[in-house]
């Protein structure tokens, strides 16, 4: 039997390291508390939070109008022009880019807040009240039996007609711009039939065109919008930040430390860029705690200084900065490896740490550490 590696955990955490790397999942040390160095995963708009955003900006919810059939751009959007006190998906949803005056960037943050298409309309369908206009979905329990409009708003107008929110469903006359132009009415019961206005037959259809399968969300995903009535997304951008305040207190330096793992086992050995905090004109500890940590796929050879983009969060003086580097000291004299940029300031050039930075420091068993460059805040 061989002989038990006195390295045998640290063999299971380099191998542990490398598997992570394959799936490029960065490896992090904890972060003081309250403290955040990377820009938060983005929370998904409920349609509770849609409903509290509606009846906050747009409480006009009899004037919400409804669709389907792919008749927004071509009927609603002309009706709106010609009645604009009439609301859609679009002007409550969608902010026009550059309108950062607009309501949902009021309530919502464009940071943290990411837009959920169906959730929205949901809770448009939710709110909407009194007599309801509908574009384009005569033809719901034929044609449209499994789009969006069936499958996702028509249960909440069925609630509201149940509990008094709605007092009356009306499909909307083809291409009319006339509020007063109704084809029929309809109480939605899935076996029922519209009631059609005098003048007006069940040959006559509104919508501009297919009704299109909206199965499930999934089905969605996989690349059935492009035959589907489902609404789509607009992307949303944060607002422009105003220029910060100077930092408060000391300046900081980034620091770049470059880390070693090494274990008995084949292939386990690991290269780590990690960054910290520390102070200017000030060699680092390089084993302290790393504001960012990188697994770096090198058994021995790899390149002399980070090569790549690490995003991360410095010193508490700036969000969003982005440490970019070359893998290699640039030509000039000047010892640049890389820059760190920040929004709202000049990039910051960062150097070889040369002598100053001593040899390689042991870290943990089998692991050592040493600063190979860093970027002074007032460099």
């Amino acid at each position: 039997m061989a002989r038990p590696s006195r390295y045998g955990s640290l063999s299971l955490i380099g191998i542990f390291l490398v598997f992570l790397s394959l799936f490029n999942i960065t490896v992090s040390s904890p972060l003081p508390d309250g403290e955040s160095l990377v820009e938060r995963a983005p929370k998904t708009i409920t349609k509770e939070r849609y409903e509290e955003y509606l009846q906050r900006y747009f409480p006009q919810t009899d004037k919400y109008l409804l669709y389907s059939g792919n008749s927004k751009d071509t009927q609603v959007v002309s009706f709106v022009k010609k009645n604009p006190d009439y609301l859609y998906y679009s002007r409550m949803i969608d902010a026009p880019e550059g309108d950062n005056n607009h309501e949902w960037y009021q309530f919502f943050d464009a940071n943290e807040d990411m837009d959920d298409a169906e959730a929205a309309s949901r809770a448009i369908a939710a709110k909407v009240s009194g007599d309801v206009k509908v574009f384009g979905a005569i033809e719901w329990r034929e044609k449209g039996s499994r789009s969006f409009f069936t499958n996702d708003e028509i249960p909440e107008l069925r609630k509201g007609l149940a509990d008094g929110r709605i007092k009356s469903i009306n499909h909307m006359v083809k291409d009319t711009t006339d509020p007063t132009k109704i084809l029929a009415t309809d109480d939605l019961k899935k076996e029922g039939k519209p009631t059609y206005k005098q003048g007006h037959s069940e040959d006559e259809k509104n919508a501009s065109g297919p009704y299109g399968v909206c199965t499930t969300a999934l089905g969605l995903r996989l690349g059935r919008r492009a035959e589907c009535d489902a609404p789509t997304l607009k992307p949303k951008k944060p607002k422009p930040q105003s220029v910060p305040e100077p930092p408060k207190g000391d300046p900081k330096s980034l620091k770049i430390i470059l880390e070693e793992i090494t274990c008995e086992a084949p292939s386990c050995d690991a290269r780590l860029w990690r960054f910290l905090e520390g102070e200017p004109g000030e060699a680092a500890d390089p084993c302290g705690k790393s504001v960012r940590k990188d697994v770096i796929l090198d058994g021995s050879n790899g390149d002399a200084f980070p090569d790549g983009e690490w995003p991360m969060r410095f010193a508490g003086y700036a969000k969003d900065c982005v440490y970019k580097g070359h893998g290699e000291i640039r030509a000039g004299g000047d010892g640049e490896v890389g820059w760190l940029n920040c929004p709202d300031r000049d990039a910051i050039k960062c150097v070889v740490a040369g002598a100053k930075s001593g040899d390689m420091k042991r870290c943990d068993l089998g692991v050592e550490a040493k600063e190979v460059a860093y970027c002074d805040w007032d460099f």
